[in-house]
C-alpha cells in the first residue's frame, strides 16, 4: 500500500508542477508578445 501511494505521488508531482507553472507561462508569453509589439 505504501509503494502504491508513493507511485501515485510520483505520478501526481509533474501534474501539480504543470498546473503551477501554467499561469506563469501564460503571463510570460503575454509580456513577451507585448514587448515584441512595442519594440517593433
Amino acid at each position: 500500500m505504501r509503494s502504491y501511494v508513493g507511485s501515485f505521488g510520483y505520478r501526481f508531482r509533474p501534474v501539480e508542477f504543470a498546473i503551477r507553472s501554467t499561469p506563469a507561462l501564460c503571463i510570460g508569453m503575454i509580456v513577451f508578445i507585448t514587448l515584441y509589439d512595442v519594440l517593433w
